[in-house]
């Protein structure tokens, strides 16, 4: 993944603190890019059905990166860094930050396409879309959760 994959010193409770990940915008790497922001969640404790709702949120902003930023230019580059927070309360929020250096794009219509910021506002607990000449940044907040056990081990969907 290029200069991807840099994770940040420890966090609380030894948690890894911060994912940093850089792709070239090339849809084939979304599944390579979900599964190393789904093993680092893991590695944080945070249970998988927990975990889903923020993959999915990832893989729609970074898709509209790869679909919208870029099409038939150059391949420009993707960022996206995730950082796990505990609030007072023991839950456990993951603020993610996507960016790309496309130029922004007005939505045209077409139909069955268009609900994805929608669909991410939903799974989430707060979503801001930044465009600029020089590239999109959208910021996201995950909905906050309990990270299970480590003696519990790797939580499994069914």
């Amino acid at each position: 993944m290029g200069a991807a994959g840099e994770q940040g010193g420890r966090g609380w409770d030894g948690v890894p603190g911060r994912l940093d990940i850089v792709i070239p915008a090339e849809s084939w790497l979304l599944g390579v890019l979900r599964r190393a922001v789904a093993v680092w969640l893991s590695s944080a404790g945070r249970p998988q059905d927990d975990a889903e709702p923020l993959l999915f949120a990832i893989g729609e902003i970074v898709g509209n990166s790869i679909d919208h930023a870029h099409p038939g230019e150059t391949i420009g580059r993707i960022s996206v860094t995730v950082v796990c927070e505990r609030g007072a309360d023991g839950l456990v929020t993951a603020r993610v930050e996507v960016s790309d250096d496309g130029r922004w794009r007005v939505a045209t219509a077409c139909a069955g396409r268009g609900n994805g910021l929608a669909l991410v506002a939903a799974v989430t607990s707060q979503l801001d879309v930044v465009p600029s000449p020089t590239g999109t940044r959208v910021s996201l907040t995950s909905r906050p959760v309990a990270l299970r056990s480590r003696a519990a081990g790797p939580s499994r969907s069914r």
